[in-house]
């Protein structure tokens, strides 16, 4: 290191120091510049968190930057971007830009650090601390929020940095002007604009660009929904091949970006949000114009938005039959047992299956009708779907378990399972075809008998009927001990009935106490990302909740059943419509195709805990009736 000082000669002389007592003091001036300033440099150290805006839209992008000025930008480390609460990372490796500036003839030095995210949802994000590391100490930064609002309240202009350096953030450069808006373009179709309610529509995004553009780093720029429609994703090739396609006389490469198949669940128009994507896009016809003199390729930044479509959706006509439950499609229908005999007490598996085109997913259990001789349980469920094509097709089984009480020959009445079919517009009714079964086998031993009074008819029956009763001599009655066994006996068994009820009492948990006990085991299904299991766990406690307090069994009803039933017990309709979409949400869970996020269940315990507050101040208990 050179010192800013140059010692040519240290004299002695009358009011001076002696020469070698001089040039120790210099030496010593010397050696504390070299030591101090570094420390200096060190002191002067600025780390500066700040962001582009402290109010976003929901569709919008915030821009996190940290600024590190008084060092050497070869000291810094590059940092992790902070943890934050309501936002999603885009850019997980940051943009870094160097800035040197002069002022009062000194010359500043300074490196920045730029993320991209994100909001989820309306309230409050946060961009919590996090560490510079420059020359191996760490330096802190501060906290900084951002209130996100809807798009539709969203600042129609940035507000700027909230710190001194105000460069303009990456999201709001200007469109490059060497691409144009008829070079590349994202496209929307939809398979018809006037769908039944439930009826399956297609809806397709496909990105056109010109022969020459080359793209590359292409990602969602916003959360794609469709509020109103259950949806379910078809496949799509990861990796596409472009194909030609011309439009307006003109040849462009064409990929699919996305295509999915939505089943609105009201009527009404509903929309459809546009899809947006971000890219980098180059062009070399479009480079050679702008940069006749250079041969350097440049990637440019874009964002694209295809438009927003709707869809107008008409209520079902009038006729439906009994058997109806919603669904809307081209089905058919099997029922088939796995054996046609079996034995008392054993158990006789009956598979129905519905299988076509349609909302799978959502498909009700029919209406089992079986012999009074046989207990028949809920179904097991599975479900296999066929996302590839335009359309959803798949089939759902529906198992139950039946277990015959006595022998005999039996038939199992047809199963009935109805439907709309949009093309015919008209109701189908499908029936199978009744289904013999022979039960073999004797009957379990009845229980014994008793008396009105309590006292088993088998402990008297046998003296009474012996030949010694007679014959034996005649006492006084008082003088046996089974008249009073005969008297006690029943005030016993009343009494001990009466105690094991007050004990079963006691020890039944109410129906929030089991609530509650199943929503922590939801809670800890979901730290460990098991999200159908979760949401499978969610319905059980509200419909398990609703049917321990009501003492009516709901969970084999139709949601239309399960509607009128909560609307007869004085539920408004804002809660019956979040609990259809909670179950709708379960159901989607459970059997869709992408595993919900973390705070997605989050979002659905909170949503499950506020439904059965509600319905316990609302239902009836049956306890009290």
């Amino acid at each position: 290191m050179k010192t800013p000082f140059s010692i040519h000669r240290c004299d002695s002389g009358r009011g001076r120091l002696p020469a070698r007592y001089a040039c120790a003091v210099a030496a010593a001036w010397v050696l504390l510049l070299m030591v101090a300033v570094p420390v200096h440099a060190q002191s002067d150290v600025e780390v500066e968190a700040s962001t582009d805006r402290m109010e976003v839209g929901t569709e919008s992008v915030v821009t996190y930057k940290i600024t590190v000025r008084g060092v050497s930008p070869s000291a810094v480390e590059t940092p992790e971007p902070p943890p934050t609460t309501n936002l999603v990372l885009n850019n997980p490796t940051p943009v870094t830009r160097r800035d040197l500036s002069f002022k009062s003839g000194k010359m500043g030095r300074a490196i920045s650090f730029e993320w991209r995210f994100r909001p989820m949802r309306v309230g409050i994000a946060r961009l919590r601390e996090t560490d510079v590391v420059i020359d191996g100490e760490a330096y802190t930064t501060g906290e900084v929020r951002v209130r996100v609002v809807p798009q539709s309240q969203a600042p129609t202009a940035s507000a700027g940095p909230t710190g001194p350096d105000r460069q303009r953030p990456q999201d709001q450069t200007p469109a490059p002007l060497s691409l144009r808006t008829e070079d590349l373009f994202i496209n929307v179709t939809a398979s018809t604009d006037r769908v039944y309610q439930n009826e399956q529509a297609m809806i397709e995004y496909r990105l056109f660009f010109r022969p020459g553009i080359q793209l590359r780093h292409s990602r969602l720029a916003s959360a794609w929904d469709a509020n109103g429609f259950w949806r379910e994703e078809l496949d799509v090739a990861s990796r596409p091949i472009p194909e030609n396609d011309r439009v307006d006389g003109e040849i462009y490469r064409t990929i699919v970006l996305k295509r999915v198949a939505v089943f609105p669940t009201r009527t009404g128009s509903l929309n459809v949000d546009p899809l947006q994507i971000e890219t980098e896009a180059y062009s070399a016809d479009a480079s050679r114009r702008r940069n006749r003199f250079r041969s350097q390729n440049r990637y440019e930044p874009v964002k694209l938005s295809s438009e927003s479509i709707a869809l107008d959706v008409l209520d079902l006509p009038d006729g439906a039959p009994p058997s109806f439950s919603g669904a809307v499609g081209s089905f058919s229908l099997e029922a088939r047992v796995d054996a046609d005999t079996a034995r008392v007490g054993g158990t006789v598996r009956l598979r129905v299956t519905v299988k076509g085109s349609g909302n799978i997913a959502t498909l009700q259990p029919p209406a089992l009708d079986v012999p009074a001789a046989f207990d028949a349980y809920d179904p097991q469920v599975e479900t296999e779907m066929d996302r590839a094509g335009s359309r959803v097709r798949g089939t759902k089984t529906f198992t139950y378990i039946l277990v015959p009480g006595e022998n005999g020959r039996y038939t199992l009445p047809p199963t009935t399972f109805s439907y709309f079919d949009p093309a015919s517009e008209r109701y189908v009714a499908l029936v199978t075809e009744p289904i013999p079964l022979q039960v073999t086998g004797d009957a379990a031993p009845a229980a014994l008998g008793t008396t009105g009074a309590g006292l088993p008819v088998g402990d008297i029956a046998g003296p009474m009927a012996s030949p010694d009763l007679a014959a034996a001599p005649s006492e006084p009655l008082h003088r046996h001990v089974w008249p009073y066994v005969a008297f006690l006996l029943p005030l016993l068994l009343a009494g001990g009935l009466i105690a094991v009820r007050g004990t079963r009492e006691r020890s039944a948990p109410p129906a929030r106490e089991t609530a509650d006990a199943r929503l922590e085991e939801a809670e800890s299904l979901i730290r460990s990302e098991e999200a159908p299991e979760a949401y499978a766990m969610f319905e059980r406690a509200v419909l398990g909740f609703i049917g321990d307090r009501t003492g009516v069994s709901v969970a084999g009803f139709s949601r239309d059943r399960l509607d009128g039933f909560l609307e007869d017990a004085g539920a408004d309709r804002d809660h019956r419509d979040g609990l259809r979409e909670l179950l709708d949400a379960c159901d989607q869970a459970r059997f869709g195709p992408v595993s919900p996020s973390r705070d997605a269940m989050q979002i659905a315990l909170r949503r499950t805990r506020t439904l059965i507050r509600y319905f316990d101040d609302r239902l009836p208990d049956s306890a009290d009736r």
